[in-house]
C-alpha cells in the first residue's frame, strides 16, 4: 500500500507565501547589517535573521513536505527526495507541540507536523509498516 501524505492546500500556499516573505525579510536583514554601526543595531539585525530562517524553514515545511509509506520503507520530500528502508528507521516519538518525529539511523530527523491530513491514518500505518518501533500515541 502507497500512500502519500501532505499538509492541506491552503496551508501550503500559505506557507511558501510565508517562506517567500521570509526570504525578503532575510534578505534584508543581511543587507541592513552590513550598514549597522552600533551594537543595538546588530542585536536587532541577529534577532530578524533569526526570526526570518524559523519562518523560512517552517514556510518550506508546510509548503513543500510530502511523506510516503511504502512497505519497503519510507519516502519524503522537503527540497530533495529522501528515501529509507525499515531496516534505516531508529524510531518514530512524539516531539513538542504534538508533532512526529521519525529518526534514521543516518541523516536528520524527519518532523511531521500534526496538520498534516489524515494524520492520524500516518500515525497508523507507521505502526503497522514498522511493528518492532514503538508507536507514537495519537
Amino acid at each position: 500500500m502507497n500512500r502519500a501524505y501532505r499538509y492541506p492546500p491552503a496551508l501550503r500556499v500559505l506557507g511558501l507565501f510565508g517562506s517567500m516573505l521570509a526570504g525578503g525579510i532575510l534578505l534584508g536583514s543581511l543587507l541592513a547589517e552590513i550598514e549597522a554601526a552600533d551594537v543595538p543595531d546588530l542585536i536587532l539585525h541577529g534577532l530578524g535573521i533569526l526570526v526570518a530562517a524559523m519562518i523560512l524553514w517552517l514556510g518550506l515545511e508546510f509548503g513543500m513536505r510530502r511523506v510516503a509509506l511504502t512497505p519497503g520503507g519510507i519516502a519524503t520530500r522537503l527540497l530533495r527526495e529522501r528515501v529509507f528502508t525499515w531496516r534505516d528507521v531508529r524510531g518514530v516519538r512524539n516531539g513538542f507541540f504534538g508533532i512526529l518525529v521519525i529518526t534514521p539511523k543516518r541523516g536528520l530527523p524527519i518532523v511531521v507536523w500534526p496538520f498534516l491530513e489524515d494524520f492520524g491514518a500516518l500515525i497508523d500505518a507507521l505502526a503497522r509498516f514498522a511493528p518492532s518501533h514503538e508507536p507514537p500515541a495519537p
